[in-house]
């Protein structure tokens, strides 16, 4: 687990699901290292109860790491429908992982992300902006 906030819960939740000694609590990482990091998983999980367009997740999938990720905000737009389950309910991320159980769709799910992420670059998403930009100045008669 990377990142910042308060890693009691997940640790209680952990020591009492006994599990502790399984789990490293990282903190925060510099921004060279996550991708380190995000290379040694097996899958990345983005289990957000609330969110925006989750940025972790786009690096993840960039690395084409296999992912799944609750029904959250932007997650579902960034994940096949069969790598999305409903937050907060631990029995359908449990399918989802029951789902990727299997190389051919780690593979699979692997080679989708690395394509939906080159979405996101920051090249395309600056070009996708100004060409909203110049349609909205045209359309107004602003230029």
């Amino acid at each position: 687990v990377i990142g910042t906030g308060s890693k009691e819960r997940l640790e209680n939740l952990a020591r009492e699901q006994g599990v502790l000694d399984k789990v490293d609590f990282l903190g925060v990482l510099p921004q060279e290292k996550v991708f380190d990091w995000v290379d040694t998983l097996d899958i990345y999980i983005q289990p957000s109860d609330q969110e925006g367009l989750p940025r972790a997740l786009i690096e993840a999938m960039s690395r084409a790491c296999p992912c799944i990720g609750s029904s959250t905000a932007g997650i579902p737009e960034l994940l096949d429908k069969n790598a999305v389950f409903e937050r907060k309910h631990i029995d359908k991320l449990a399918e989802a992982l029951e789902h990727m159980n299997h190389r051919s769709m780690l593979e699979k799910n692997a080679k989708l992300n690395y394509r939906t992420a080159l979405d996101y670059q920051r090249e395309v998403l600056y070009a996708r902006r100004n060409d909203f930009y110049d349609r909205v100045l045209k359309e107004n008669n602003l230029v």
